[in-house]
């Protein structure tokens, strides 16, 4: 951090920062030009660096065209990123069909440091996706752990969770296969885990429920009558038009008897969702969007998560949908939406996040503000940040990445070939 930053971080925790001191438009550094089609960006922490608070950008590429290879890609040592001359690029592997979300396997399952990978999607060529592990340590892999069997199955997020009770994390995700306008079938699974500390593939898979999760999804943990807490799987079912709730009466997910599913809502299209306190009433709400295909409403949305959760109403908020309407199939908006506060202070001040929303199809990233600070108020103002003639703006990652306090914006342009990088800095 220089000394300006610092200063400003500073007067900004004297001041006690209000939420409209600071510009919904963050401030433009320059573009990352890359030799690929860019779609999903992560921000990763680099857990072999020497010093603390380094970080990693992870960003995967994708075409149609079956005789182009895919890629995941990592830029080493971000959090130095106001000199683009550090930038290390690594291609980390060519060999997996349309690589979706990039995320970081935590600490402890492998000796080393391990990135996953969900991949695949409709369209001919493409379609036989999986789960995969990088070895990020020794730049190794992939290694896949999800099973190939007769379907084309196309994943796109994978996540952590002890679902046998042996003390090792398994890998939960949702796949389907099927067209761009509906999924032919679709599971929520898990692989289990074989306790191994170097990476092994084709790990057991374990199905939970059919024919509504299919592509995003979280894990959070949720109360019960009796105070204590149970692991639910949320997932935002796009081809189902589902946001609905999978978790087991008894704990044990190995107990098929025991899994119980519950749609909450029926809107759209759900693209993805967040776990996150949207309000700040201390009590957390699921931030989702839905995407605009076929005539469905684009929207982002809140829905607050009720104390008797299993029976009670979740309400919905509809705080944007003022999204373009795409009448055809494969095309819609907006994408994916993260809250983040542009200024740490302001998340320690109570205040409400701003979110952080890809426009997808429509070639725009938006930024959506509370107009007030009052927690019945659901009311909000988009403002546009980043427009393009045509194309496809994809998965948006919002991180502190140097550690000054002060958040940082890499937008993928899919069709431009490049990265933007934005901060709220001065």
């Amino acid at each position: 951090m220089d000394m300006l930053q610092l200063v400003f971080v500073l007067l900004l925790v004297i001041c006690n920062v209000q939420s409209d001191d600071v510009s919904p438009k963050p401030k433009f550094l320059y573009d990352i030009p890359v030799s690929e089609n860019p779609a999903f960006c992560s921000v990763l922490k680099d857990t072999d660096a020497q010093s603390v608070g380094e970080y990693d950008l992870a960003f995967s590429a994708f075409t149609g065209d079956t005789s182009v290879k895919d890629t995941v890609t990592k830029l080493k040592g971000i959090n130095e990123f106001q000199m683009q001359s550090l930038f290390d690029f690594a291609m980390l592997t060519d060999e997996l069909v349309w690589p979706n979300e990039v995320s970081q396997v935590p600490d402890g399952v492998f000796n080393n440091r391990i990135w996953a990978v969900a991949s695949g999607f409709f369209l001919p060529g493409k379609d036989n996706g999986s789960i995969a592990l990088l070895d990020i340590t020794n730049s190794l892999g992939p290694v896949l752990i999800s099973s190939m069997d007769e379907k084309l199955w196309f994943y796109h997020r994978v996540l952590w969770e002890d679902m046998n009770n042996d003390g090792h994390l398994d890998a939960v995700t949702a796949r389907a296969y099927g067209t761009g306008a509906s999924a032919t079938e679709s599971q929520l699974v898990w692989f289990e885990n074989p306790g191994i500390k170097e990476l092994t593939g084709g790990w057991k898979v374990h199905i939970l429920h059919e024919g509504t999760e299919d592509i995003s999804f979280r894990i959070h943990n949720m109360k019960l009558p009796d105070g204590s807490y149970t692991p639910v799987i949320i997932s935002a079912g796009f081809w189902s038009f589902e946001l609905g709730l999978t978790w087991s009466s008894t704990s044990n997910w190995q107990d098929a008897s025991s899994i119980q599913h519950l749609a909450v809502d029926n809107y759209g299209w759900y693209f993805d969702l967040q776990i996150v306190d949207v309000n700040m009433d201390g009590v957390l709400d699921v931030l989702c969007t839905t995407w605009s295909q076929l005539g469905s409403p684009g929207a982002l949305l809140a829905y607050e998560i009720p104390d008797d959760w299993q029976n009670q109403p979740w309400i919905r908020h509809l705080l944007q949908g003022d999204y373009k309407s795409f009448r055809l199939p494969g095309s819609g908006s907006p994408g994916s939406a993260t809250a983040f506060w542009p200024i740490a202070n302001m998340e320690q001040a109570g205040l409400k996040p701003y979110i952080m929303v890809s426009g997808d199809d429509e070639g725009k990233a938006f930024v959506a503000t509370a107009n007030s600070q009052d927690p019945t108020d659901w009311a909000y103002t988009s403002t546009t940040i980043y427009e393009q003639e045509k194309g496809t703006v994809g998965a948006i990652a919002v991180a502190d990445a140097d550690g000054d306090g002060i958040s940082d914006v890499f937008l993928p342009s899919y069709e431009n070939k490049f990265i933007r990088v934005m901060s709220y800095g001065p």
